[in-house]
C-alpha cells in the first residue's frame, strides 16, 4: 500500500510538472506574440515620428518664406516708386503662403494627435491579445457600449509587485476577460466581434456570476501566503 501510495505522488508530481511546463509554454507564445505586437506598434509610431520631424521642417521653411515675404512688401510699400503689380503680386504670395502653412499645421498637428493616440492606447492594453484591443478601442468610441463595460480583469486589479507573477499564471488567459454589467451587453458585445471580424474574447456578465464558497482549510501550512482573492485589490462591486 506504501509502494502504491508513493506511486501515485510521483504521477501526482510529474502531472502537476508537466502542467507548469504547458504553462511555461504558454506564457513564452503569448510573450513571442507580444513581442511582435510591440515592435509593430514602435514601427508605426517611429514612422509618425520622421512625418512629425518632416512637418515640423517643413513649418519652419514656410515661415522662414513668410518672414522673408514680409520684409520684402514692407520694403516695397517704403519704396516710392514699387509698381502696383509687384504688391499686388507679393500679397497673393504671402496669401498662398500662409494657405500652405495653415495646412502642414494642420498635417503636423493631426500627426502628433495620432501618435499620441496611438501611445496613450498601447500604454492603456499594453500585453492584451489583437481581439482584445480591437475591441477595447472600439468600445471607447462608443458610448452606449461603453457604459455597459466595466473593463478587462487585468486593468479592474491592483497586486503588489511580488504577487504579480504568480497571480499572472493563476489568472492565465482569465486575465483577459471582459466584465460586463449584464449578459445582454456581453451578447452585443459578441455581435461586435462577429460583425468587425475582431476574433474571440470572453465576457463575465456580473448578473450571471454565482461564487463558490472556498474551503479555507486549505488555506494554511508553510510558504502558503494567502488566497488570490484576499492579494489583489479591486472594486467590490466588481
Amino acid at each position: 500500500m506504501e509502494v502504491e501510495s508513493a506511486k501515485e505522488d510521483v504521477v501526482d508530481i510529474l502531472n502537476e510538472i508537466a502542467e507548469n511546463n504547458n504553462i511555461l509554454s504558454k506564457t513564452e507564445v503569448m510573450k513571442n506574440n507580444l513581442s511582435e505586437k510591440l515592435s509593430d506598434l514602435v514601427k508605426t509610431q517611429n514612422n509618425l515620428i520622421s512625418d512629425i520631424e518632416l512637418k515640423n521642417q517643413e513649418i519652419n521653411k514656410i515661415q522662414n518664406n513668410i518672414e522673408s515675404l514680409n520684409s520684402e512688401l514692407i520694403t516695397f510699400k517704403d519704396d516710392k516708386n514699387s509698381t502696383e503689380e509687384k504688391l499686388k503680386s507679393l500679397e497673393n504670395n504671402i496669401k498662398i503662403q500662409n494657405r500652405k502653412y495653415e495646412e502642414t499645421l494642420n498635417e503636423y498637428n493631426s500627426a502628433l494627435a495620432k501618435l499620441r493616440l496611438l501611445r496613450d492606447m498601447d500604454k492603456e492594453y499594453e500585453g492584451y491579445n489583437h481581439s482584445i484591443k480591437n475591441l477595447m478601442k472600439y468600445i471607447e468610441k462608443n458610448e452606449p457600449l461603453r457604459k455597459n463595460v466595466l473593463g478587462v480583469v487585468g486593468e479592474l486589479i491592483d497586486v503588489k509587485s511580488e504577487y504579480s507573477l504568480a497571480i499572472e499564471i493563476a489568472l492565465g488567459s482569465a486575465i483577459q476577460d471582459i466584465i460586463t454589467e449584464t449578459t445582454e451587453s456581453a451578447k452585443d458585445l459578441i455581435s461586435v466581434l462577429k460583425k468587425n471580424n475582431f476574433g474571440r474574447a470572453t465576457f463575465l456578465p456580473l448578473d450571471n456570476i454565482t461564487y463558490k464558497p472556498f474551503d479555507k482549510s486549505l488555506n494554511r501550512g508553510d510558504g502558503v501566503i494567502g488566497l488570490a482573492s484576499d492579494i489583489i485589490d479591486y472594486d467590490k462591486k466588481n
